[in-house]
C-alpha cells in the first residue's frame, strides 16, 4: 500500500540534491524554469476555469429551466442540482490539486535558482503542506484531495468506481 512521504523526508531529499553536487547545466536550469513557469501559468488558469465553469453550468441550467417553464414543461434540474457534476466540493478538490501542483513547480524553481537553505526549506514545507491537509476551524483535520486520494489510487481501491475527474 502506498504511504505518503513524511515532510522531513521530502526536505531531506531536496537538501541532498542541493548538497550532493547535483548541479544542473545552464540548459537544464532553463528547461526546469520553463517547466515551472508553464506549470504555474497552467495551474492559475485551470483554477480560475474550474470556478468559471461551475458558474456557467449553473447559469445554463437556470436558463434551461426558464425555457422549460415557458414551454409548459417541468424544469429538469432545481435547487442544489443546478451545478450538475461541478459541485462546490468537486471544484474545491480540483483547486486543491492545482494548488499542490503549483507548489511543486515553485519548489522546483527554488531548488534550481537558490542555494539558500531557508528558501529551500520554506518551499519544501509549503509543498508538503499542500499535500497533507488542513485543520478546519472546528479543529477537525481534513485531508486535501491529493493526499487522501493518491493512496486509494495506488492501492487499487479506486477501481470500479466512477471517476470524480
Amino acid at each position: 500500500m502506498w504511504k505518503p512521504l513524511h515532510p522531513s523526508t521530502v526536505f531531506s531529499l531536496a537538501m541532498c540534491m542541493c548538497a550532493g553536487g547535483c548541479a544542473l547545466t545552464a540548459e537544464q536550469k532553463a528547461a526546469v524554469m520553463r517547466f515551472s513557469e508553464a506549470t504555474i501559468a497552467f495551474t492559475d488558469l485551470a483554477s480560475q476555469e474550474f470556478v468559471q465553469s461551475r458558474a456557467d453550468v449553473v447559469e445554463m441550467n437556470k436558463l434551461r429551466n426558464q425555457l422549460d417553464r415557458a414551454g409548459g414543461l417541468k424544469p429538469r434540474v432545481e435547487g442544489e442540482e443546478l451545478d450538475g457534476a461541478l459541485t462546490l466540493e468537486r471544484v474545491r478538490e480540483r483547486k486543491e490539486a492545482m494548488a499542490a501542483l503549483r507548489e511543486y513547480a515553485e519548489l522546483l524553481e527554488t531548488l534550481t535558482t537558490s542555494s539558500n537553505a531557508a528558501e529551500i526549506r520554506a518551499a519544501a514545507e509549503s509543498f508538503t503542506a499542500s499535500l497533507k491537509g488542513e485543520i478546519t476551524p472546528s479543529g477537525i483535520w481534513k485531508p486535501n484531495f491529493i493526499y487522501s486520494n493518491l493512496g486509494k489510487y495506488f492501492s487499487g481501491a479506486h477501481q470500479g468506481r466512477e471517476s470524480t475527474w
